[in-house]
């Protein structure tokens, strides 16, 4: 997904059209959504704040969308989700589009301090919605306390008066927009660092490592997988396995292991990184360190090119500004 599809997706909230918003609630240790009914005047209110965070965060932001899996140190970037499995928070983001059975929040000063996160769902009646996730920080829940004194202004909007109830501030921004087009649901992350905070993706992604490791296994281009494995442990490291093999033209493609060995034989820089070794009268490529690791995973990418202009070789991710 590129910014200007997204932006197609929901800036109808931003238009004068019919629109209806649906609002749910998690509370700390549980993943089940709850609907909070919430009444007409902020209905439209939060409306207001939704179309103002689609605006500043989205439209007017310059920023482009990358795939989860390929994210670095770059910065000024979302991030499309492209792992395999999800948490059960983000699943419940399409979960409650259309879903009238999920069970009502008892709302009460108790109860609302427990929320810790919310889910809107922006729906404009005719077939088009998305929903967002945000995290609700300690300073947008705003109790009352022994050691704290809230005020608001009471009668006849001339009298200060004390206030009972908690209160939960509600501004522009957001963690997670999820949007659907042709039944395939997409998941952008706005700010990255606070939905890995709190999901536990580290894991997710170690996982999907994992199960990419077992098909370069398969392959039989390696003796030996147990140095992948152990660089896998870093998230750096995993997250570009990750993202190196959903779109591998070498293992999508089945390449010839014989194909390989014989490019790499034919590459005096690349052989250099990649040695070939014989065991029992078969040839492996051998992976001794960190740098061979992620040569072995360019490879794998088919990220060494030739110019046909120039007569040089060159990576295709050097032509990538980081």
């Amino acid at each position: 997904m590129n910014k200007e599809e997204l932006i197609n997706r929901v800036n109808f909230v931003l238009g004068d059209g019919h629109k209806e918003l649906q609002l749910f609630g998690f509370v700390s240790n549980d993943d089940n959504p709850y609907r909070i009914s919430i009444s007409t005047t902020l209905e439209a209110k939060l409306l207001g704040v939704i179309a103002e965070g689609i605006k500043t965060l989205i439209i007017d932001n310059n920023y482009e969308i990358i795939s989860f899996s390929t994210a670095d140190e770059r910065k000024n970037r979302y991030y499309e989700y492209d792992l395999d499995d999800k948490p059960e928070r983000m699943y419940c983001m399409s979960t409650v589009i259309g879903n009238h059975s999920v069970e009502e929040f008892n709302l009460n000063p108790q109860t609302i301090t427990t929320l810790d996160a919310l889910i809107f769902l922006i729906s404009d009646g005719d077939g088009k919605a998305f929903t967002v996730y945000k995290v609700l920080s300690s300073v947008e829940k705003v109790v009352k306390s022994s050691k704290t004194l809230l005020a608001r202004i009471g009668i006849g909007n001339s009298i200060l008066d004390e206030e009972q109830q908690p209160i939960i501030k509600i501004g522009p921004k957001f963690q997670i927009i999820f949007t659907e087009s042709d039944n395939e649901g997409t998941y952008v992350f706005l700010e990255s660092s606070i939905v890995e905070s709190k999901f536990d993706l580290k894991q997710i992604l170690s996982n999907q490592a994992a199960r990419d490791i077992g098909i370069i296994q398969n392959t039989n281009l390696l003796n030996d997988i147990t140095k992948l494995q152990h660089y896998a442990q870093k998230a750096s490291f995993s997250r570009k396995l990750v993202g190196v093999m959903r779109s591998s033209k070498v293992i999508k493609d089945s390449i010839p292991k014989n194909r390989v060995l014989k490019f790499i034989e034919n590459d005096e820089e690349l052989k250099t990184k990649l040695r070939i070794k014989i065991k029992d009268e078969e040839a492996f490529i051998e992976i001794n360190n960190i740098e061979s690791a992620k040569a072995f995973l360019d490879l794998l990418n088919d990220e060494y090119l030739y110019s046909s202009l120039t007569d040089q070789k060159y990576q295709a991710v050097a032509k990538d500004e980081r």
